[in-house]
């Protein structure tokens, strides 16, 4: 019987995804997870679920340099876990500086050791050093464009670099199946708005997609205020449901009660179906982080026919290849007059929903990563250029 370890969020829907969607496709296939948070909603269902309490009592003893404690608690388990196993692949998802120190064990405790790369945690690395430790480790990369691959190629030794292996397998998003079901239901956006109390006579706005301040929440609200006036009949909705950042929080709601404009902050979970409805309210996105890797809620947004506003300093490339239809800017500064355009202008109908479906349909993507899983290093799973 072959076997996987996800090392990740297993309160993530793509983690969820990628568990629940190898049982479907191969039940004999044993999925474990060691979870790299606390449990909050247990919607993964693997074979066995592994925590890490020595790295929470650290996080809450001493509030840093919590690799130490994942490092503990990662040999404790090595050590003294139950259904012990040497896995075919164990895959870090998220790579992040959490696993510096652990990466050597993983490498004990495999055949083949796959660092999977989400995006942010490559362009928003602060350590590249410590990231380059992790990946050096490693007998596989996976990542999702060209630019992304080149980068980490960088980061490896001379030595590993000959010997370090590329795939490309992409997360299917569970959102999606929610959307497609309310659209065949015939949901209108007006019933999605009040189920979500949003106001159904205004346009929708959606403004970033974390709490994370990389999405420069502060800098587009200063701008939009300077055409508030014009803004009466736009609600704006801010996602703050992912990531904790109290003190970004207070100057954006500050900022926001200032003004004249129409808003709601999203602190609260949202369940799937609600995150559905959430992307058939939004009829403009303006999505402007720092970095990006053409994100989940991006994609989703698309799907639903959202017209997305971006920045054209994000490595898109893989959605205008493909033919996805949205819009870039140069700058922050450009945000008030494109989106005056977009409220004032009926925007045509895209032909976004077919595209992206094609390459976020975990019924097609599984494969690649059950192939990942089971076969060896020199099987047909290397890195593939998207056309």
């Amino acid at each position: 019987m072959k076997s996987v370890l996800i090392i990740g969020n297993i309160n993530s829907t793509f983690v969820i995804g990628l568990i629940n969607n190898l049982k479907s496709y191969d039940p004999s296939l044993r999925v474990d997870c060691l979870c790299t948070l606390p449990i909050e909603r247990l919607k993964a269902r693997p074979d066995n679920i592994y925590t890490n309490p020595i790295c929470e009592w650290w996080k809450a003893k001493f509030g840093k340099k919590v690799r130490y404690g994942w490092l503990l608690g990662v040999l404790s388990w090595f050590f003294f876990r139950k259904n012990r196993t040497y896995y075919d692949n164990i895959q870090i998802h998220y790579v992040d500086i959490l696993h510096h120190l652990a990466a050597p064990i993983y490498r004990l405790s495999t055949k083949k050791l796959t660092a999977v790369i989400w995006g942010s945690d490559l362009f928003r690395c602060s350590t590249p050093s410590m990231l380059s430790a992790i990946l050096n480790r490693c007998d596989g990369i996976n990542c999702h464009t060209p630019k992304m691959k080149e980068k980490l190629q960088s980061l490896l030794s001379e030595k590993r670099r000959k010997v370090t292996s590329f795939s490309n397998c992409l997360f299917g998003l569970l959102p999606l199946q929610h959307i497609a079901k309310l659209k065949k239901q015939q949901i209108s956006k007006q019933t999605c708005c009040k189920h979500l109390g949003f106001p159904t006579d205004k346009k929708i706005v959606l403004l970033g997609y974390s709490a994370n301040p990389i999405h420069q929440h502060i800098t587009v609200i200063n701008q939009l205020t300077q055409i508030q006036d014009q803004l009466q009949d736009v609600f704006f909705v801010l996602p703050f449901t992912y990531g904790k950042y109290p003190d970004h929080l207070v100057k954006t709601r500050s900022l926001l009660a200032a003004s004249s404009l129409n808003y709601q902050i999203l602190e609260t979970y949202l369940s799937d179906e609600d995150v559905a409805k959430l992307r058939l309210c939004i009829d403009i996105s303006i999505i402007v982080p720092l970095s990006d890797a053409a994100s989940g809620t991006v994609l989703e947004s698309l799907y639903s026919g959202s017209h997305l506003i971006t920045g054209k300093w994000l490595d898109y490339s893989k959605l205008e290849r493909a033919g996805v239809e949205f819009t870039k800017i140069e700058n922050i500064d450009q945000i008030n007059t494109i989106l005056l355009e977009m409220l004032a202008t009926p925007r045509p109908e895209q032909n976004n929903e077919m595209i992206i479906a094609g390459f976020s349909d975990w019924g097609v993507l599984i494969q690649d990563w059950h192939n990942l899983i089971v076969e060896n290093d020199s099987a047909p799973y290397k890195f593939r250029e998207q056309k």
